[in-house]
């Protein structure tokens, strides 16, 4: 059982990357909107863009808690994702 300092230390990091989630759909919502890519190329953009951010993502689990998905992992995600939309999507 980890301890819940070892738990709090990866929730922190897990909101960090539901932040830089929440920042790369943001940026990535802008180059969609300046390029206005056709129905293919947007389909190639978004698996180009999860290829890009799933390594990202798990990156960050691996230095959050060694890869486990737990509950907190989720949580902590949508949480970093949503505090970041309604607090800094606007200045992007």
């Amino acid at each position: 059982m980890e301890s819940l300092s070892a738990q709090l230390y990866a929730f922190g990091i897990i909101l960090i990357a539901g932040l830089t989630v929440g920042f790369l759909v943001d940026a990535y919502r802008v180059v969609r909107g300046i390029l206005r890519p056709g129905l293919v190329s947007t389909a190639v953009l978004d698996l180009l863009f999860w290829v890009l951010l799933t390594p990202i993502l798990i990156l960050y689990l691996l230095l959050a808690n060694w890869g486990q998905l737990r509950g907190y992992v989720v949580i902590g995600l949508t949480l970093g994702f949503a505090f970041y939309k309604l607090t800094m999507s606007r200045a992007v």
